[in-house]
């Protein structure tokens, strides 16, 4: 049977499928449908193009956006989204021109996402937190004709602006109506806005999101949809058709997995992760079809709870470190909130450990989720979803809470690179995947990825860098990822396992472990743990609740170090390097 008719036997696929039609109404959907297929101009592909901004007009006043500034109705948004795409046109931006993007969390990144989606322009998402050298690396690599920056980024913008090649038109998201002359071409949002048309005129219809990898180490790579068409015949070496087909229905159905397709009625999606990270475009999805999105300007645990409580919101997507920021919390603080409406919360971007996974599900139940909410996978920039682990799973066998869940997204096997062989149930190798995305993107700035690739039998895989292993039901654990084990003294230390029991040390808000060098041992562990406000915890007091939760020998850290705050990016990674040099 053909791989993508076989989704249509999968019933979870089927709930995410129907989700434009619960959320966007049927009757909105063909009277939008039939009005815009008479309005069309070009081929039946770009039927969406003009179908999206209808679907969104007829939705009048439903909430699409709300910030901490206000409310966004999607009626408001469809127009504001097709003046500003016609805008861009009449500046002479093509379909397939790059926009690159240094955007907080606001209202400006969801209406310049959608314009560039219903014009076909790409948009290269920038990281907020780098320095300008590495800024200025990013942008040149992205090659953009416009960038458009939120306000609070106008001085790092003035020091970079003489070293960006290429760029034809600065735009700032202020509310000032003041325009600034004193760069060339330099405009506000709202500028652009006003002085375009709201009838949408030709162009091309298609996801803008560029992102870039992770940046734990180094600056970020530039992550290109369509690399070398060289590239990917030498990828695809030893795949077939049907093959790469089959790649491709897994992934629609690992989206469809931990989408909002398992919420029950009108998504409410909180967005406390930045707007840049590819996972957090999980949160994102639910505004295309009608559902209403609340970005948090910043992470802040008690406000997380409190807009869950005010806004009634049923969908998240968030990074483990979140979670345990909220089960630091004190208890009276958790207990204030009404987290009754959360249905779906799904947290990726890093290991998230079982007790947190559980902590969650128990102050989601008290606080009034009638079911548990933690759902989680593990992906990456490059291979997009690989598995998925889902509350039905750990409640049929709670030691489950442990692994990312089973194969969803991909082909995926854990392999001993040493011996050449598949590894064993519960014998930990590189986990390497096959995926339809891995075959198309490339680093738009360095040909590292070729160096990922490994030859299995005539067939090429890409490992993610993760080690970990199967367990008899399939269900995948990660042990580390392959650049921060610790081998001291030929034994391999896995830093997770360290870093978890550390972080439920009542004292410690969070904590790092990296490889120390050492003269006889070659490398041993050193921790660097970040107190919760800031308080004093003597050496031997963690060395103590280390051992008393079965750490022991070289497993036990051999150097501390205290810190006000680690070095940890907004999509929760650790910048593990930084940390190593003060060793």
């Amino acid at each position: 049977m053909n791989p993508f008719l076989e989704l249509l036997f999968k019933p979870e696929f089927c709930r995410f499928a129907a989700l434009p039609l619960r959320s966007m109404g049927l009757k909105n959907f063909g009277k939008s449908l039939y009005f815009t297929k008479n309005k069309l101009l070009g081929p039946p592909n770009l039927l969406p193009r003009y179908l999206f901004p209808a679907l969104w007009r007829n939705l009048a006043d439903r909430k699409a956006v709300v910030t901490e500034n206000g409310v966004l109705t999607f009626a408001e948004l469809s127009e504001r989204v097709v003046c500003l795409s016609n805008s861009l046109n009449s500046r002479g931006i093509t379909p397939n021109d790059r926009i690159a993007t240094l955007l907080n969390n606001e209202q400006s990144w969801f209406e310049v996402m959608l314009a560039c989606m219903i014009y076909g322009i790409k948009m290269p998402m920038l990281n907020t937190h780098l320095k300008p050298s590495e800024l200025i690396q990013c942008i040149n690599d992205c090659a953009p004709k416009v960038l458009i920056f939120s306000e609070s980024y106008l001085d790092v913008i003035r020091e970079i602006q003489p070293q960006l090649k290429g760029i034809q038109l600065f735009v700032i998201c202020s509310d000032k109506s003041q325009k600034y002359n004193d760069l060339n071409d330099y405009t506000t949002l709202n500028e652009l806005i006003d002085s375009g048309s709201n009838k949408i005129e030709k162009g091309k219809f298609g996801l803008p999101q560029m992102p870039f990898s992770g940046g734990s180490t180094g600056v970020p790579k530039f992550i290109v949809e369509e690399g070398s068409k060289e590239n990917q015949k030498y990828r695809q070496k030893g795949v077939s058709k049907r093959e790469l087909a089959a790649l491709k229905a897994k992934l629609l159905y690992g989206v469809s997995l931990v989408g909002a397709g398992q919420v029950r009625g009108q998504v409410v999606s909180l967005i406390p992760g930045p707007l840049y990270h590819t996972g957090v475009q999980v949160a994102v999805l639910p505004l295309y079809l009608g559902g209403t999105v609340v970005p948090m300007h910043k992470f802040d645990a008690e406000n997380f709870l409190n807009l869950i409580a005010s806004q009634r919101v049923n969908f998240t997507f968030v990074a483990p470190t979140m979670l345990e920021r909220i089960l630091k919390l004190p208890t009276d603080v958790q207990q204030n909130y009404d987290l009754s409406s959360m249905q779906v919360l799904v947290c990726a971007a890093a290991p998230c450990p079982d007790y947190v996974k559980k902590g969650i599900n128990t102050l989601f139940r008290q606080q009034g989720a009638k079911k548990n909410v933690f759902h989680e996978y593990y992906g990456s920039s490059e291979s997009s979803i690989i598995t998925v682990l889902q509350p039905k799973d750990y409640e049929e066998k709670p030691e489950r809470y442990k692994s990312v869940g089973k194969v969803a997204g991909c082909e995926c096997m854990v392999y001993n690179t040493e011996e050449g062989r598949q590894c064993a149930i519960g014998e930990d190798g590189h986990v390497l995947i096959r995926a339809s995305r891995m075959y198309s993107v490339d680093y738009g700035n360095s040909n590292d990825m070729e160096d990922s690739f490994i030859d299995v039998d005539g067939v090429y895989w890409f490992d993610d860098g993760c080690i970990g292993h199967f367990d008899e039901d399939g269900f995948l654990y990660l042990t580390s990822r392959s650049k921060d084990m610790i081998i001291s003294g030929g034994v391999n230390i896995f830093p997770v396992e360290i870093e978890e029991v550390i972080k439920r040390h009542p004292k410690v808000l969070d904590a790092a472990v990296v490889k120390v060098a050492d003269d006889d041992l070659g490398e041993v562990p050193g921790a660097v743990i970040q107190a919760v406000n800031s308080q004093e915890i003597e050496e031997q007091e963690i060395i103590g609740f280390c051992r008393d939760l079965g750490l022991y020998g070289y497993k036990l850290p051999k150097y501390l170090r205290y810190t006000e705050n680690l070095p940890r990016n907004s999509a929760g990674k650790i910048r593990k390097k930084e940390l190593e040099s003060e060793f």
